[in-house]
C-alpha cells in the first residue's frame, strides 16, 4: 500500500490547486473578453470548468500517488526493510527480504538494542484533508437533497392538458433541434417558468400562463425555456455544483460558475430575441 499523505502533502496539493484554478480562471475571463458571441462565451466556461475538474482529479492523483496502485518494483514498505532476529555479545544477525529471498547480513561488534512502542512511526491525521472533505461532504448533501426537494414543493400538480399551447413547444422543439419529448406541466407554487431534467425534460408553467401573457409572449417564454434544454443547461449545472461543492474554499469556481449561468441566460435570450 502506498503511504497515506502527510499534512504537509495536503497543505501543497491544496496550494497547487489554488494557483492553477486562479490561472485557468483569469486566462478564461481574459478571453471571454475578445469573445463577441454569448455561445462562444458559454463554451469557453463549459470548457474551462471541465478543465477545473481534470486538474482537481490530476492533483488528488498525484498526492504521493495516494489514489494510485502501488508500484512493484522490488521496493517494500520501510517497516519491513530490515528485522532484528537474533544477536549474540559479538554480532547482530540482520534479514532483510528482497526479492523473495532472505539475505542474512552480519555485524561484527554491533550493540542489540531494543526497539520500543515510542520507536515505532505514529499515524498522522490528516486534518486538513478531513475538513476539507467534511465541509465537501454537507455540500454534495445539499446538493442531493436540498435541490430535489425544492423541484419537488415547485413541482406541478398535473400535466398541462393537450392543447394549442403543447403543440406549439413541441413544434419549437422541433425547430431548435431537440429531439427528446418535452412535457409541458403547470404549477400553482411557481410564478414564472423553469425547466429540469436532462434525459425526460419538463418545462413549468405558471398555473395562469395563457391567461396572463398573450400569444407572443408565450411563444417567447417557451423558446427561452427550450433554448435552456437545447444547450443542455441543466447538465451543465449540476456539474457547475458539483465542482463548487468539492472546490467550495476556491472564489474562482464559484465566479465560474457565474459567468457560466451568465452565459447560459445570454444564450436563451438570443433564441428569444429571433422570435
Amino acid at each position: 500500500m502506498n503511504p497515506q499523505p502527510a499534512p504537509y502533502d495536503w497543505w501543497t496539493c491544496a496550494s497547487v490547486i489554488t494557483l492553477e484554478l486562479f490561472v485557468f480562471f483569469v486566462a478564461a475571463k481574459l478571453a471571454s473578453r475578445r469573445v463577441a458571441s454569448a455561445a462562444r462565451q458559454r463554451n469557453l466556461w463549459q470548457i474551462t470548468l471541465l478543465a477545473m475538474l481534470l486538474v482537481l482529479i490530476g492533483e488528488l492523483n498525484g498526492v504521493r500517488g495516494w489514489l494510485r496502485w502501488p508500484e512493484m518494483e522490488g521496493k517494500f514498505p520501510p517497516s519491513h526493510t530490515a528485522l532484528v532476529t537474533t544477536w549474540n555479545p559479538e554480532s547482530v544477525e540482520f534479514i532483510v527480504p528482497f526479492a523473495g529471498f532472505a539475505a542474512v547480513t552480519t555485524v561484527p561488534g554491533a550493540t542489540p538494542q531494543t526497539a520500543t512502542e515510542s520507536d515505532s512511526p505514529r499515524p498522522r491525521v490528516p486534518w486538513l484533508a478531513i475538513g476539507l472533505l467534511g465541509i465537501t461532504a454537507l455540500l454534495l448533501f445539499r446538493m442531493a437533497v436540498a435541490q430535489p426537494l425544492t423541484i419537488a414543493f415547485r413541482m406541478p400538480a398535473r400535466r398541462w392538458p393537450e392543447s394549442n399551447l403543447a403543440q406549439l413547444a413541441q413544434r419549437l422543439a422541433v425547430k431548435m433541434g431537440i429531439e427528446r419529448r418535452v412535457t409541458l406541466a403547470r404549477s400553482v407554487r411557481t410564478s414564472a417558468p423553469f425547466t429540469f431534467a436532462v434525459v425526460r425534460p419538463v418545462i413549468v408553467l405558471p398555473n395562469h400562463f395563457q391567461e396572463t401573457f398573450t400569444a407572443a409572449q408565450q411563444e417567447v417564454a417557451l423558446t427561452h425555456e427550450l433554448a435552456h434544454l437545447a444547450g443542455f443547461d441543466s447538465a451543465w449545472r449540476t456539474l457547475s455544483h458539483l465542482l463548487c461543492a468539492m472546490l467550495w474554499w476556491h472564489p474562482c469556481v464559484w465566479l465560474a460558475r457565474r459567468e457560466l449561468d451568465r452565459a447560459n441566460e445570454l444564450v436563451t435570450d438570443d433564441a428569444s430575441l429571433l422570435v
